[in-house]
């Protein structure tokens, strides 16, 4: 008799698990690593990757007189309307002589829905001792619905 309450409890545990739930743009902070792509919205079948990396920071065993700038690029690729985005994201940029500047930030239509992303860090930083590669790479970016 208690091995088919035990059968039974087990069932009903696995058939509650299976409710399914529209999912939406994971909001929040999202870490991505370079060329690996991750699903950011299940339910437009959206995936964000990290696709280019351009650091001039000051590295972190100098002394610089200007703190640098990294701009990354990030590619939505969404599945679901079959089209893609590509969004150019940057941190301590100045504004070029002809006044356009790359943002940390950039406002996106997803599935009939706006949303921000914003560029929050990008790891590692730079060092003259140890050479960084591409791939060793990670960024933060958090995605806000507006």
């Amino acid at each position: 008799m208690i091995q088919y309450s035990i059968y039974f409890l087990v069932l009903l545990i696995g058939f509650s698990s299976c409710k399914t739930e529209k999912v939406t743009l994971q909001e929040g902070t999202v870490l991505l690593n370079y060329q690996k792509p991750l699903t950011i919205d299940e339910s437009t079948k959206t995936a964000a990757t990290f696709t280019e990396v351009a650091d001039s920071r000051c590295p972190e065993n100098v002394n610089c007189i200007w703190s640098g700038s990294v701009t990354v690029d990030l590619l939505l690729d969404i599945q679901s309307q079959k089209t893609q985005k590509e969004l150019k994201l940057c941190l301590y940029c100045m504004a070029a002589k002809d006044g356009s500047k790359i943002l940390p930030s950039s406002d996106v239509d997803l599935g009939g829905e706006k949303y921000r992303i914003e560029l929050q860090s990008v790891t590692p930083s730079p060092n003259t001792e140890i050479q960084k590669k591409k791939e060793d790479y990670v960024i933060s970016i958090k995605i806000d619905k507006i």
